[in-house]
């Protein structure tokens, strides 16, 4: 998969996160592959070793669920 790609699918499964933090994981994202092609990697190889834009996602997702829930402790959060 391309670039566009990538960061198209990352960004739409990004839903459940702030825009403010998509952007800045969309960012990060597009710096790894501006430094895999002055390495001289091709846009398919630097997705390849970036893995599933879902799966990047849902790391995201639960780190962020983590941290609010570390943010409120109740009872519930902690569970």
């Amino acid at each position: 998969m391309n670039k566009k790609e990538f960061i198209d699918r990352l960004y739409i499964s990004l839903y459940n996160i702030s825009e403010e933090e998509k952007r800045e994981i969309i960012m990060d994202y597009e710096e790894h592959f501006q430094i895999g092609i002055e390495r001289g990697l091709s846009e398919e190889e630097i997705s390849k070793k970036l893995g599933s834009p879902e799966q990047i996602a849902k790391q995201f997702k639960y780190n962020s669920l983590v941290n609010k829930a570390e943010e409120r402790a109740t009872p519930i959060n902690i569970l």
